[in-house]
Protein backbone atom coordinates (compact mmCIF):
# COMPACT_ATOMS: atom_id res chain seq x y z
CA UNK A 1 0.00 0.00 0.00
CA UNK A 2 1.18 3.41 -0.93
CA UNK A 3 1.61 5.91 2.05
CA UNK A 4 -1.09 7.90 1.17
CA UNK A 5 -3.33 6.53 3.93
CA UNK A 6 -0.67 7.64 6.12
CA UNK A 7 -0.69 11.06 4.88
CA UNK A 8 -4.31 11.82 4.37
CA UNK A 9 -5.10 10.69 8.06
CA UNK A 10 -3.53 13.72 9.35
CA UNK A 11 -5.98 16.02 7.43
CA UNK A 12 -9.41 17.26 8.19
CA UNK A 13 -10.54 17.69 4.38
CA UNK A 14 -8.57 16.81 1.78
CA UNK A 15 -8.70 17.55 -2.14
CA UNK A 16 -6.15 15.24 -4.17
CA UNK A 17 -5.20 14.21 -7.80
CA UNK A 18 -4.93 10.47 -7.92
CA UNK A 19 -6.33 8.15 -10.32
CA UNK A 20 -7.45 5.61 -7.52
CA UNK A 21 -8.22 5.81 -4.13
CA UNK A 22 -7.46 2.62 -1.68
CA UNK A 23 -8.19 1.43 1.63
CA UNK A 24 -7.69 3.83 4.58
CA UNK A 25 -7.35 3.27 8.22
CA UNK A 26 -10.67 2.69 9.99
CA UNK A 27 -9.76 5.28 12.99
CA UNK A 28 -8.86 8.17 10.20
CA UNK A 29 -10.55 11.52 11.39
CA UNK A 30 -11.04 12.79 8.01
CA UNK A 31 -14.26 14.71 7.97
CA UNK A 32 -14.53 15.81 4.09
CA UNK A 33 -12.76 14.79 1.09
CA UNK A 34 -13.62 15.77 -2.65
CA UNK A 35 -12.77 13.08 -5.02
CA UNK A 36 -11.88 14.63 -8.35
CA UNK A 37 -12.60 13.75 -12.18
CA UNK A 38 -8.86 12.64 -12.32
CA UNK A 39 -10.05 9.15 -10.32
CA UNK A 40 -11.34 6.43 -11.96
CA UNK A 41 -11.48 4.04 -9.54
CA UNK A 42 -12.66 4.30 -5.52
CA UNK A 43 -10.98 0.79 -3.92
CA UNK A 44 -12.98 -2.04 -1.90
CA UNK A 45 -13.35 -0.93 1.59
CA UNK A 46 -11.52 2.29 0.80
CA UNK A 47 -13.40 4.15 3.28
CA UNK A 48 -14.84 1.21 5.25
CA UNK A 49 -16.01 2.48 9.17
CA UNK A 50 -14.21 6.10 8.65
CA UNK A 51 -17.40 7.10 11.09
CA UNK A 52 -15.99 10.91 11.20
CA UNK A 53 -16.14 10.98 7.53
CA UNK A 54 -19.40 13.05 7.16
CA UNK A 55 -18.85 14.78 3.35
CA UNK A 56 -18.42 13.75 0.27
CA UNK A 57 -17.75 15.37 -3.50
CA UNK A 58 -18.24 12.02 -6.12
CA UNK A 59 -16.92 14.06 -9.31
CA UNK A 60 -18.71 13.34 -12.52
CA UNK A 61 -15.62 11.01 -14.12
CA UNK A 62 -15.52 8.69 -11.37
CA UNK A 63 -16.68 5.37 -13.25
CA UNK A 64 -15.95 2.44 -10.79
CA UNK A 65 -16.80 2.39 -6.76
CA UNK A 66 -15.82 -0.93 -5.39
CA UNK A 67 -17.84 -3.44 -3.24
CA UNK A 68 -18.00 -1.89 0.38
CA UNK A 69 -16.38 1.62 -0.11
CA UNK A 70 -18.18 3.51 2.45
CA UNK A 71 -19.67 0.64 4.58
CA UNK A 72 -20.00 1.88 7.99
CA UNK A 73 -19.09 5.27 7.51
CA UNK A 74 -20.39 8.56 8.52
CA UNK A 75 -21.97 10.28 5.42
CA UNK A 76 -24.74 12.36 5.61
CA UNK A 77 -25.39 12.85 2.31
CA UNK A 78 -24.15 11.55 -0.79
CA UNK A 79 -24.24 12.30 -4.97
CA UNK A 80 -23.52 9.55 -7.36
CA UNK A 81 -22.14 11.12 -10.36
CA UNK A 82 -23.90 9.44 -13.67
CA UNK A 83 -19.72 8.39 -14.64
CA UNK A 84 -20.93 5.50 -12.01
CA UNK A 85 -22.90 2.97 -14.36
CA UNK A 86 -23.48 0.33 -10.94
CA UNK A 87 -23.76 0.90 -7.73
CA UNK A 88 -22.19 -1.96 -6.01
CA UNK A 89 -22.81 -4.37 -3.28
CA UNK A 90 -23.06 -3.00 0.39
CA UNK A 91 -21.48 0.14 -1.06
CA UNK A 92 -23.19 2.24 1.22
CA UNK A 93 -24.34 -0.52 3.65
CA UNK A 94 -24.67 0.18 7.54
CA UNK A 95 -24.09 4.15 7.08
CA UNK A 96 -26.20 4.96 9.79
CA UNK A 97 -25.76 8.63 9.36
CA UNK A 98 -26.97 8.90 5.70
CA UNK A 99 -30.22 10.89 5.21
CA UNK A 100 -29.75 11.72 1.44
CA UNK A 101 -29.08 9.98 -1.51
CA UNK A 102 -29.34 11.40 -5.18
CA UNK A 103 -28.42 9.37 -7.91
CA UNK A 104 -27.94 11.32 -11.50
CA UNK A 105 -28.77 9.54 -14.44
CA UNK A 106 -26.40 7.17 -16.36
CA UNK A 107 -26.40 5.18 -13.18
CA UNK A 108 -28.58 1.81 -14.68
CA UNK A 109 -27.75 -0.88 -11.39
CA UNK A 110 -27.87 -1.02 -8.05
CA UNK A 111 -26.78 -4.07 -6.55
CA UNK A 112 -27.34 -6.29 -3.53
CA UNK A 113 -27.38 -4.97 -0.63
CA UNK A 114 -26.12 -0.96 -1.83
CA UNK A 115 -27.96 0.78 1.06
CA UNK A 116 -28.82 -1.81 3.14
CA UNK A 117 -29.64 -1.08 6.68
CA UNK A 118 -28.81 3.29 6.38
CA UNK A 119 -31.65 3.43 8.84
CA UNK A 120 -31.55 7.51 8.51
CA UNK A 121 -32.26 7.35 5.17
CA UNK A 122 -35.19 9.20 4.41
CA UNK A 123 -34.80 10.58 1.11
CA UNK A 124 -33.46 8.75 -2.29
CA UNK A 125 -33.95 9.54 -5.98
CA UNK A 126 -34.02 6.64 -8.67
CA UNK A 127 -33.25 8.21 -11.78
CA UNK A 128 -34.61 6.77 -15.11
CA UNK A 129 -32.20 4.96 -16.59
CA UNK A 130 -31.65 2.53 -13.73
CA UNK A 131 -33.12 -1.00 -14.93
CA UNK A 132 -32.26 -3.07 -11.84
CA UNK A 133 -32.69 -2.69 -8.15
CA UNK A 134 -30.90 -5.81 -6.34
CA UNK A 135 -31.83 -7.86 -3.11
CA UNK A 136 -31.76 -6.23 0.13
CA UNK A 137 -30.97 -3.38 -1.74
CA UNK A 138 -32.53 -1.06 0.66
CA UNK A 139 -33.41 -3.59 3.26
CA UNK A 140 -34.03 -1.77 6.98
CA UNK A 141 -33.81 1.48 5.40
CA UNK A 142 -36.47 2.11 8.02
CA UNK A 143 -36.86 6.11 7.27
CA UNK A 144 -38.20 5.88 3.98
CA UNK A 145 -41.14 6.97 3.49
CA UNK A 146 -41.26 7.46 -0.49
CA UNK A 147 -40.27 5.61 -3.29
CA UNK A 148 -40.81 5.95 -6.80
CA UNK A 149 -39.56 3.19 -9.33
CA UNK A 150 -39.50 4.89 -13.09
CA UNK A 151 -40.25 2.49 -15.97
CA UNK A 152 -36.64 1.79 -16.99
CA UNK A 153 -36.47 -0.58 -14.35
CA UNK A 154 -36.74 -4.17 -15.53
CA UNK A 155 -36.53 -5.91 -11.99
CA UNK A 156 -36.98 -5.17 -8.54
CA UNK A 157 -34.94 -7.74 -6.49
CA UNK A 158 -36.09 -10.25 -3.69
CA UNK A 159 -36.18 -8.00 0.10
CA UNK A 160 -35.05 -4.73 -2.21
CA UNK A 161 -36.93 -2.84 0.47
CA UNK A 162 -37.75 -5.25 2.42
CA UNK A 163 -38.43 -4.26 6.61
CA UNK A 164 -38.70 -0.76 5.55
CA UNK A 165 -40.98 0.05 8.07
CA UNK A 166 -42.36 3.77 7.27
CA UNK A 167 -42.49 3.01 3.67
CA UNK A 168 -46.16 4.30 2.80
CA UNK A 169 -46.31 5.75 -0.50
CA UNK A 170 -45.13 3.31 -2.96
CA UNK A 171 -45.37 4.36 -7.22
CA UNK A 172 -44.33 1.47 -9.80
CA UNK A 173 -44.19 2.55 -12.90
CA UNK A 174 -44.99 0.92 -16.64
CA UNK A 175 -42.81 -0.55 -17.56
CA UNK A 176 -41.53 -2.66 -14.53
CA UNK A 177 -41.50 -6.35 -15.49
CA UNK A 178 -40.23 -8.78 -12.94
CA UNK A 179 -40.48 -8.23 -9.02
CA UNK A 180 -38.94 -10.31 -6.39
CA UNK A 181 -40.15 -12.65 -2.98
CA UNK A 182 -40.32 -10.19 -0.55
CA UNK A 183 -39.90 -6.71 -2.21
CA UNK A 184 -42.03 -4.95 0.37
CA UNK A 185 -42.19 -7.14 3.07
CA UNK A 186 -43.10 -5.74 6.84
CA UNK A 187 -43.73 -1.69 5.32
CA UNK A 188 -46.66 0.57 5.83
CA UNK A 189 -47.88 0.69 1.42
CA UNK A 190 -51.46 1.51 2.27
CA UNK A 191 -52.06 1.08 -1.50
CA UNK A 192 -50.19 0.39 -4.87
CA UNK A 193 -50.93 -0.20 -8.30
CA UNK A 194 -49.01 -2.85 -10.35
CA UNK A 195 -48.48 -1.78 -13.98
CA UNK A 196 -49.97 -4.15 -16.55
CA UNK A 197 -46.19 -4.92 -17.45
CA UNK A 198 -45.38 -6.78 -14.44
CA UNK A 199 -45.84 -10.48 -15.38
CA UNK A 200 -43.96 -12.09 -12.08
CA UNK A 201 -44.27 -11.17 -8.32
CA UNK A 202 -42.65 -13.10 -5.68
CA UNK A 203 -43.84 -14.69 -2.56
Amino acid sequence: MSCFPCAIRAAASVIFLVTNVSPLRSDSWLKSITIPSTVNTIEESAFNTCDKLSSIIISEGVSDIKPDAFYSCGLKEVTIPGSVKTIKSSTFAFSLNLTQVNIEEGVTRIETSAFWNCSSLDSVNIPFGVTYIGELSFSECSSLRTIVIPSSVDTIGSYAFGDCYNLINLTISEGVKHIGDYAFINSNILEVEIPSTVYTIGS
